[in-house]
This record gives C-alpha cells, sequence and structure tokens, in this order.
C-alpha cells in the first residue's frame, strides 16, 4: 500500500453546552447563582481528530452533516477557520445536533445527545466514494452517519481505523465498528477485565490488525497481530497538566497521523504519547496541539 498524507475524517458536528456543576444529582435541584460554569462550544469526535491532523500538517477530508440554522454556519465558518476541508460537510438537517455534558466538581460526567432528524437523513454514498478514494486511512466515528459507510470501504483497499467507546457493551449494530477495523482504538476505563486479557480476547474475536488502547493512569497499551506483539508504554511527561479533555482523541488523531506516514506502529506510538502529552498542557478541548516538526524535535528529545 502506497502512504500518502490525506486522511477522510467522519463523524457528527454538534454544538455542546457544558454545565459545570458541586455534584451530580438524580433529582432536580434549583440553583440560584452559578457564575462562569455554563460553556458553549463546537464539539464532536471527528471535529477534534481533524482539528488535531490539520495542525499536524495533514490534509483531512471531513466527512459530515450540520443544520441549516444558525450553528450549521458558525460549524462551516470555523472549519474554514481552522484550515479544514469544509466540501464533504452538508447541510442536511433543519437543526445541527446538540450535546449537553453535566460535569461535578469530581470530574463526572453525564451526557445527554439530541441528534436531531439523523436517522431521516443519509449522506450521498457517492460523494463518501470520491472524498474516500483521495485518502489512504479513512476513520470512521462510532456514531450513526458512519453506519452506512462500513460495507463501502470494505470494498476498496484502504486501512479502517475507528474507535469504540465501550467495548466492554458493544450493542449488535456496533460490532462491525469493531469488526471491520484494521485499527481499533478504545479506553481502558471501559474494560471490564485485566487490561492486556481484555485486548487478546477482543483481538481474537474480532480479528484486528492493531489495537491501541489509551490507559487511565497515561500512556497506552499497544496490540500488533502481525508480530504477536502486545505491551505498555509509559505516560511520558512533557509539561504541566491543565486539562485532560480530549486526550484520547489527540493520542488517536497522532497515531493515525504517524502510522500514515510511517506504517510503524511502534514509532506511531511513542510519537502519539508525545503528542498526546504536549496536548494535556492545552487549556480547552481544541488547544494545545504541536505541528509535525515540533512533534520529531519533542520525539528526539525523549526517546532518543
Amino acid at each position: 500500500m502506497k502512504s500518502c498524507n490525506k486522511i477522510l475524517v467522519s463523524g457528527l458536528l454538534s454544538k455542546k453546552v457544558t454545565l459545570n456543576i458541586p455534584k451530580l444529582l438524580d433529582n432536580v435541584e434549583f440553583i440560584n447563582s452559578c457564575p462562569c460554569t455554563v460553556n458553549e462550544a463546537f464539539s464532536g469526535e471527528a471535529l477534534n481528530i481533524s482539528r488535531a491532523l490539520n495542525v499536524l500538517g495533514d490534509d483531512v477530508n471531513l466527512i459530515s452533516i450540520v443544520g441549516k440554522d444558525l450553528y450549521g454556519d458558525i460549524i462551516l465558518k470555523e472549519l474554514r477557520k481552522y484550515g479544514i476541508n469544509s466540501d464533504f460537510v452538508h447541510q442536511l438537517l433543519e437543526d445541527t445536533a446538540q450535546e449537553i455534558v453535566m460535569v461535578d466538581e469530581y470530574k463526572e460526567k453525564k451526557r445527554y445527545f439530541d441528534f436531531k432528524e439523523l436517522e431521516k437523513n443519509s449522506y450521498d454514498n457517492d460523494i463518501f466514494c470520491k472524498a474516500m478514494n483521495e485518502c489512504s486511512i479513512i476513520f470512521l466515528c462510532d456514531d450513526d452517519l458512519s453506519n452506512d459507510f462500513f460495507n463501502i470501504v470494505n470494498d476498496y483497499q484502504k486501512v479502517l481505523a475507528t474507535s469504540v467507546e465501550n467495548l466492554e457493551s458493544v450493542q449488535l449494530s456496533r460490532k462491525r465498528f469493531i469488526h471491520n477495523a484494521n485499527i481499533l482504538f478504545s479506553s481502558s476505563k471501559c474494560l471490564d477485565e485485566e487490561i492486556e486479557s481484555s485486548i487478546k480476547r477482543i483481538a481474537d474475536d474480532y480479528g484486528n490488525d492493531i489495537i491501541l488502547v489509551s490507559l487511565d493512569d497515561g500512556g497506552a497499551m499497544l496490540y500488533v497481530r502481525k508480530d504477536n506483539f502486545i505491551g505498555k508504554y509509559p505516560f511520558v511527561k512533557t509539561r504541566k497538566i491543565i486539562n485532560t479533555d480530549g486526550r484520547e482523541k489527540a493520542l488517536y488523531a497522532s497515531f493515525l497521523h504517524c502510522y500514515n506516514k510511517t506504517l510503524d506502529p511502534y514509532i506511531s506510538t511513542k510519537k502519539s504519547l508525545c503528542f498526546e502529552s504536549y496536548k494535556l498542557g492545552g487549556k480547552g478541548e481544541m488547544d494545545g496541539f504541536i505541528t509535525e516538526e515540533q512533534l520529531d524535535k519533542l520525539y528526539n528529545f525523549l526517546y532518543n
């Protein structure tokens, strides 16, 4: 397979409202005043992955659906501001999808999604194929938008990558997100048993070529089928940690970038840990990304 630097990312984009509260409660509780606790942003795994890849210097074909409303217009403007190709982001919904995240002082979260009328609107497969043909790696987010694309990707010689939030309770409709992926990303917080055993079981069940799991205590666990390798890579500290939001997406994006350049999962894992670590010093979910040149310097300093 010939490697190039163009990557397709497919996933939902949404408006996100984050509410910081003292404690998550099952019952409704009225709070008179909580200054500076409600924040709005545009979000979605596809947006975070695309933004990180863009900073690293990759050309990204972003596939998504937004609304014909003000929020959809703003998202398109934001993409252009970041330099992300918005040609394949279509305004097919009447209203842009929304997400509400409640976060308490212990960092416990509750998420609520409103996908609007997504199930009534499908992306044009011919346009998806046009975007895909320009790319060597296809990253499909674990959401309803990407469901229809798996069968298409399987007919082409492309590296298919995806992330699955909860490997231990995958719905039947989601199993192909795992089974068809050459590269599978996930998090250790979703694994019920010992991490290495879980990864080996998943690899045996689904036949993935590469599995990269972000570890709760930092670092990552890597599985490579062709070498029958599984091993832990420790966290590398690059600067003071300010915000951990988006750390896993940063890990996944930088791995895709490096693997697309080198086809080496071991170097890609080390470099992605450098990228993730530096990102943790940023103030927000979309802050703290570094360029490929900066990443190479950081990698050489830490590992050579």
